[in-house]
This record gives structure tokens, C-alpha cells and sequence, in this order.
């Protein structure tokens, strides 16, 4: 009894990857499983409760405390206590400006309006002084300069111009 000769394949697969009614993918599957199974590395179990308690035994092997789980005490600390202190402080005085805002009296402190008369003859350029002004004091124009025209030139002043011929 002599023993059959296989035909050799280049590649090391079997015979039976090379078979023409495998797809390419599971001759490429085959050839993977045979040569890597053996040389792939152990993956410990990173979750289940197998793992936890695994965990929970390494921790009490290196002495960290296990009951105390999820408490970090420096996690909500203050890093500086005189920053701390200044945010406080400025929080509270922002507050109490807030509750007591100090009452404008405006009864009797506001001066009496500036009267300004602009006399003279005709077609010296007396509307275009008013004119002037105006546009000065409030960034707009007006056309036409008959009647008192006020102005407010600051918060507590008020300018009045007549035109007279």
C-alpha cells in the first residue's frame, strides 16, 4: 500500500480551498483559520459580570478601596479658595446692585434750556447757522428753518434757536 500522492499548492492551502465551487472569500476565510488560530493572542473579558468582579479583585489586590466606588473628592473642589472667594463676592455684589438700583431724581435738577437768537439782514447766512447746528447737535438735516427749533446737544442741555429778520 503505497501512499497517494496530493498535488503541492504553492500558497500551503489544502486541496479543498482550491476547489472551484468555493467562493474567494471563504478560500481566503479557510487559509486564515488555518495559520492564525494558532499564533492569535488571549483577549481577557472586558465586560460582563465575570469581568467586574475580576476588576473589583484587582483593585483589592492593589489596595484601592472598593466600597468607596465613584467618590473622588478633589473631583469637584476649588482650585484656588481666593478665586473662589472673588466670584462669590462679585456674584453678590452684582446681585444687590440688581435689587437697589439708585433713583435718577430728575425734579428741578435739570438747567433751563439755552436760548439763542440769530438776528440779522437778510441773506447773511442765518439759516445755514441754524442749519449748522442742528446737523451739529443731531446728525440730521432739516429743510426748513422757520419757528423755535430745540436741540439737545448733552443729557441734562437743551439748545433752542429762533430765527429772526
Amino acid at each position: 500500500s503505497e501512499p497517494k500522492c496530493l498535488p503541492a499548492f504553492s500558497d500551503g492551502a489544502s486541496p479543498q480551498a482550491a476547489s472551484p465551487t468555493r467562493s474567494s472569500f471563504e478560500r481566503t476565510y479557510a487559509r486564515a483559520m488555518q495559520v492564525s488560530d494558532t499564533h492569535r493572542a488571549h483577549r481577557a473579558k472586558q465586560s460582563g459580570p465575570k469581568a467586574q468582579k475580576k476588576k473589583a479583585k484587582d483593585k483589592k489586590k492593589r489596595g484601592v478601596n472598593v466600597s468607596a466606588k465613584g467618590r473622588n473628592p478633589k473631583a469637584f473642589s476649588v482650585a484656588s479658595v481666593v478665586r473662589a472667594k472673588r466670584a462669590k463676592q462679585r456674584n453678590e455684589d452684582r446681585a444687590h446692585r440688581r435689587e437697589h438700583a439708585p433713583m435718577v431724581s430728575r425734579l428741578g435738577a435739570e438747567p433751563p434750556p439755552f436760548l439763542v437768537a440769530v438776528v440779522g439782514p437778510k441773506g447773511v447766512g442765518k439759516s445755514l447757522l441754524i442749519r449748522s447746528l442742528v446737523r451739529h447737535y443731531s446728525k440730521q438735516n432739516i429743510a426748513e428753518t422757520s419757528g423755535p427749533i430745540t436741540v439737545v446737544s448733552g443729557k441734562k442741555r437743551r439748545i433752542t434757536l429762533f430765527e429772526c429778520p
